[in-house]
Parts: C-alpha cells; sequence; structure tokens
C-alpha cells in the first residue's frame, strides 16, 4: 500500500488555479532494510490517468516533467524528459552501488508564455531485494511520495509517537528533527552529557536497521533541557527515550542535531520557528566611575564555555564579546581583564587561583554556557556548583562576583551564598528553568530594547549596568552603599543591574522597562544575591 507523505520544503509561489494532466511517476527501488549486497534497479513509470484534476498552483497545465536521478556520490546517473502528450511510459535506471539515492523533478507548463518551472527533490536509500514506490503528482510540489522504510517511519512518528509525547509533556514549543539515512543495527546511541559516566550510562545499542529522531522540547534554549529520542525500528518497533542533552551516535553529534537552523530538510515537524542570531559585538562608552575605581586592583573572568558545533554557538560567542567588552572599558588602570573561551573554558578554576596569586582582591567572573542542576558545561567538560563554591573559600581575602547565564543558574545560589567572601551571585533563570539566546520577539511580545546582541539576559543586565556608571546620580548612589557596606564598588553595582534590567527598582531614582524579553514572557526569573542585605 502506498502512503503519502507531505512536506513543505517546495513552496512555490503560485496560487491560481491549474488544470493538468495528472501522471503518475512510480519508482520502484529496493528498501534500506533489504538483505544482501547486490546491486538494484530503479524503475520509473508515467503512467497518465484517463482524468485530468485540478491541483491548487496556477492557471497552468503541466505539460512535462524533467527528472534527474543522482547516485549516492552525488553523480548524474539518468535524465528523463517526459511529456504528457506521450502517455504513459517506463524508464529503468540500473542503480550500481548501495547508498542514498536522489531524485529531483521539474515540473514544467510550457502552454503559457513565460515558461512556469517548479523544482522538487526527494532522497531514499537502495539496497537489495525489496522495492520501494515513489509517487510525483505534476504541479502538486512537496509531494514526492515514497512508500519505504523511511516514510513508514515518519509516518510512525508523526502519527503516533509525537501526539504522545506532546499530550504527555504539555510542551508548548517542539522541534522534531530527522538526519541523513538510517542507523545500522550495533549503532550505539547515547546522551552527549559533559558527566562521562552518564554519557556512558544513557548508551543503549541498537537492535535492528532504524531511524533516530530528536524532539527538542525547548527549542532556542540553551541547554540542558527536556528532549526526547525517537527510534523507529526495520520491523516497526518503537522506542522513546527522556533526556537531556543532544544524541552521539557512535561517539559523534549529528550535525542536524545541534545546528541552530538546520536546513529545512532536517525538520520533521515544528510549532516554531528557528532564527539565526545577530553577531554585532555591543561597543559601550563609559564614563569612567571615578579615580579610586582606578586605583583597585580588580580581575575580571570572562568565560565562553561552548565548543564550536555545538547548539547555540555563535550567540554565545557574541554573548562573550559583548561582556568582555563591557569590563575592558570599565575595568580600571590597575585591573586586569582575562578571557576564556572555547576549549580553554574549562581553566577556570585554575584562573581563579592565579588571579589571587598575582595579588587581585576582587575577582568578578561571567560565565555563558550549556548547564544543568548544580552544574555548567565548559570546554566540553562538567563543573559543578561545589567546585566553584570550594575554590572561593580557599581564598577568604578575596571578594567574588559570580555571573552565570546557562540554563538551570539559580541551581547554583545555595552553593554560592554559603561562601562567606561571595559579594554577589546573579544568574540568568530560576534552578528548573532554562537560559535563552537573543530574542526580538517572543509570544506576541516585542523586545524593548531589540537592538541588543547575545543572550537576553546577559544583553539585559549589563546595559543595565551601562546606565548606572554613565548617570552621576546613579553611579554616587553605588558608591555610597559600596562606603556604607564595606564592599566592592563593582558588587553594588552587578547586583543592582540584575534588578534594574528586570524593572526591578530597589531605591535607584530611575525606573527601566524590562529589558529581559525571556523574563516579560514567563520563561526565565533571574536570581539575584547579595552579602550585606537581607532581602526578602
Amino acid at each position: 500500500m502506498k502512503q503519502s507523505v507531505r512536506s513543505p520544503r517546495f513552496p512555490l509561489a503560485l496560487k491560481l488555479m491549474v488544470t493538468l494532466l495528472l501522471p503518475l511517476l512510480t519508482l520502484s527501488c529496493p528498501s534500506p532494510f533489504g538483505p544482501g549486497r547486490d546491486s538494484g534497479m530503479i524503475e520509473l513509470t508515467i503512467d497518465k490517468p484517463d482524468t485530468p484534476r485540478l491541483i491548487q498552483v496556477r492557471e497552468y497545465t503541466v505539460t512535462s516533467l524533467e527528472i534527474q536521478v543522482f547516485d549516492p556520490a552525488g553523480d548524474l546517473i539518468q535524465e528523463i524528459e517526459w511529456l504528457a502528450t506521450e502517455g504513459s511510459r517506463t524508464y529503468r535506471v540500473p542503480a550500481r552501488v548501495l547508498g542514498e539515492y536522489e531524485i529531483v523533478v521539474t515540473h514544467v507548463s510550457a502552454a503559457e508564455k513565460p515558461e512556469v518551472r517548479a523544482t522538487e527533490s526527494e532522497k531514499f536509500f537502495i539496497q537489495a531485494m525489496k522495492i520501494t514506490a515513489v509517487d510525483i503528482i505534476p504541479g502538486a510540489i512537496g509531494n514526492i511520495n515514497i512508500d519505504g522504510s523511511a516514510q513508514r517511519a515518519i509516518q510512525i512518528v508523526r502519527g503516533d509517537l509525537l501526539p504522545l509525547v506532546l499530550k504527555e509533556s504539555q510542551a508548548e514549543r517542539y522541534v522534531l528533527r530527522r538526519m541523513d539515512g538510517y542507523l545500522p543495527a550495533g549503532t550505539v546511541v547515547s546522551e552527549d552529557d559533559p558527566e562521562e559516566e552518564a554519557a556512558k550510562a544513557s548508551a543503549f545499542r541498537l537492535e535492528e536497521d532504524s531511524y533516530l529522531y530528536f524532539l527538542d522540547l525547548e527549542p532556542g534554549a540553551y541547554f540542558e533541557h527536556p528532549v526526547k529520542y525517537l527510534v523507529v525500528s526495520a520491523s516497526g518497533k518503537t522506542m522513546m527515550v527522556d533526556a537531556r542533552w543532544w544524541p552521539r551516535v557512535n561517539d559523534r553529534v549529528p550535525v542536524a542535531f545541534v545546528a541552530d537552523v538546520p536546513d529545512r530538510k532536517y525538520i520533521l515537524e515544528s510549532n516554531v520557528t528557528l532564527v539565526k542570531p545577530v553577531l554585532a559585538k555591543k561597543e559601550w562608552l563609559i564614563k569612567y566611575p571615578g579615580i579610586l575605581q582606578l586605583l583597585k586592583r580588580e580581575a575580571f573572568v570572562v568565560v565562553q564555555g561552548l565548543l564550536p558545533g555545538e547548539n547555540l554557538y555563535p550567540d554565545s560567542v557574541t554573548t562573550y564579546n559583548n561582556a568582555y567588552a563591557f569590563f575592558d572599558v570599565y575595568r580600571g588602570t590597575f585591573s586586569t581583564i582575562v578571557g576564556l573561551h572555547d576549549d580553554s573554558a574549562d581553566t577556570v578554576l585554575t584562573e581563579i587561583d592565579s588571579l589571587v596569586e598575582d595579588g587581585y582582591d576582587t575577582i568578578s567572573i561571567y560565565i555563558i554556557a550549556h548547564g544543568g542542576d548544580n552544574s555548567v558545561r565548559l570546554g566540553g567538560y562538567s563543573f559543578s556548583a561545589a567546585q566553584f563554591a570550594a575554590t572561593m573559600s580557599s581564598h577568604p581575602a578575596v571578594e567574588f562576583n559570580f555571573l552565570l547565564g546557562s540554563c538551570h543558574g539559580g541551581s547554583f545560589e545555595d552553593d554560592l551564598q554559603s561562601v562567606a567572601n561571595v559579594r554577589v551571585a546573579e544568574t540568568a533563570c530560576a534552578g528548573a528553568q532554562s537560559a535563552w539566546p537573543d530574542w526580538d520577539t517572543h509570544d506576541g511580545l516585542a523586545d524593548y530594547n531589540a537592538s541588543d546582541t547575545g543572550s537576553e539576559w546577559t544583553s539585559s543586565i549589563f546595559e543595565a549596568a551601562d546606565v548606572i556608571v554613565n548617570d552621576p546620580a546613579l553611579w554616587s548612589i553605588v558608591t555610597s552603599k559600596a562606603t556604607v557596606y564595606g564592599v566592592p564598588k563593582t558588587s553594588v553595582l552587578l547586583n543592582e543591574a540584575g534588578y534594574l534590567c528586570v524593572a526591578l527598582n530597589r531605591g535607584l531614582p530611575t525606573t527601566l522597562t524590562n529589558y529581559d524579553l525571556s523574563n516579560r514572557t514567563g520563561h526565565a526569573t533571574p536570581q539575584h544575591y547579595n552579602s550585606w542585605e537581607v532581602i526578602d
């Protein structure tokens, strides 16, 4: 039985009615799950029916089809031109090697001038012994229907697994991704968890040739967050695996599963639109906070924890650049700034120790990274909140400020608040929430600072800090508080900016609109701590 699979990948920008003949293109080829190693045969049958139909495309009759067949190496192995006047025709194309083939079909209407052309394509696998049928309806763009194992798997995922997951999870947003081809029996799938023992514990081996799908239940967010792996085997068996990270396949991460905005062919279903981040760096101009600040020996450590290829890497790099630029302009003559990024991010604790040895008595740490409960992923490795707390408590004469832009950042608060010399801890979200990249619009709302770039919370807190240091009255309040409580001015600045950026006024004679769109929409609740006040 032939199964229809419709794809939105080839929209034709033509919207009137067309009367056309409906030739039926049947492509028969062996299934990817067939035994044996023999080459196959592609049989293209164009069967012109007696009764034409109306298709919503335009007022044009499809007069011909141009068909190209490409082998797994991408080489053209057959070119066919079918004319509507020829009636039924059958073409046989030798498939000399096994693997993934592609058929490209161009629908042509030469009945009117200028000629109208619309092209679509589909990929399919050839191994041995089984037959797969492909139907192409001229004029019905995006409707190459392949009755084969891949399409049966898609039907199962779309019709059975996806509705079940969405009902159970009550997820508001989702993106279901596919990858090229199937995975042979024996393939090992595991979570790309930075805790290697956890990654090993998550691994499972495929007993049959199978298709793997990656369902992201918080698409667009930094990781970790709820996801599912959906598996459909050759025999139709299914498996759903709960996870928190993207999958590894034989210890390699499929690019289609981590690309910020993958090619549309890799998105099987979605109720959101993934958007490429704006990568422009923010230029800060600060009216310097005063000569006493210039004389202080402070250190700023800015960390970008993602590796190239990880989801949201471009947004993370932009976020890092903006944070680094702010502290670089803000810092005084005798202060220093250290940037750690990509595979150097995992040296952050060692770097803190080195700065203490160099005599810096106030150290502010900013991190943008993926993270989990009481953990953050830096350079592919997991670091716990307890590790940071232990490092800071081992230097009791140094005062620390800690800003964390990762998912589940609020889970760090308990550990950090237990350390006597931690002055400030500001995080992008609560312990059970995700952190988000730059949003200009979301849930029907527009960002009040739409020109910002980088992660939504980070851009907000630094823009609020920029407002404070460029206003003499506001900076005077910051310095007064620092004197009263005997804490660094930078500590007061970062704490006040943490509140001000989400429109919480704690006594400064100004009110900002809520810069953090992820907070305005209820997706993230930044957490705040300072050591000198008790705040309800």
